[in-house]
């Protein structure tokens, strides 16, 4: 944080008014979350034992084929978010509140959730999971996720966890990087025989 430009190699630097004000407080508080949930994600993919399944088989296992879902529509993120939900409220494992609460997260907090890139992981408040589910929604075509951040997804996965010990990511993340399935995951509607 400074009041002057600085140019620091590998280290963001937000410049703020010598006499602070909300939109600096604004953004400072958006940086270091954003960098608190980095953290944990490098620990998270660091620290997990990448031997659970292969290739996207394993993914197909792990979701469920009843809980992968091609969008066609082309949505605005908000509309995406809640379509990659909508089974899971109707199911009553979430409730309303908590994919709205997600939805807020993002206004508020920006795209916090693309820990990959092109691929966005959709969570909120464990306090209104009413059962565990992940689901798995391939979007027509990229949207851009949050406003005014200019990230773009394709790929977004929403889940519910009632607990952290849960492990719906530490199950996840490896299926996704095991064998570069991360730059595989363009052909994942060829992969489900789907054409939008």
């Amino acid at each position: 944080i400074s009041t002057i430009p600085l140019a620091l190699k590998n280290i963001k630097v937000i410049i703020v008014n010598p006499l602070i004000d909300m939109k600096d407080i604004e953004d400072i508080k958006k940086l270091s979350y954003k960098l608190y949930y980095e953290k944990e994600c490098n620990y998270l993919l660091s620290n997990v034992e990448i031997d659970y399944y292969d290739h996207m088989k394993g993914l197909v296992e792990y979701i469920g084929v009843e809980n992968i879902c091609i969008e066609t529509n082309k949505l605005e993120w908000r509309e995406a978010i809640r379509a990659a939900s909508k089974k899971f409220v109707e199911k009553n494992y979430v409730t309303t509140a908590y994919v709205e609460t997600a939805i807020d997260s993002v206004e508020q907090w920006g795209p916090y959730c693309i820990v990959i890139p092109g691929i966005a992981f959709v969570h909120s408040n464990p306090d209104l999971v009413i059962n565990n589910c992940l689901g798995l929604t391939i979007l027509k075509e990229e949207i851009v996720f949050g406003d005014n951040y200019g990230k773009t997804v394709k790929v977004i996965f929403f889940f519910g966890a009632k607990e952290e010990k849960d492990g719906v990511l530490t199950k996840l993340i490896p299926i996704l990087e095991r064998n570069n399935n991360i730059e595989r995951r363009r052909p994942l509607i060829k992969f489900f025989h789907v054409t939008p």
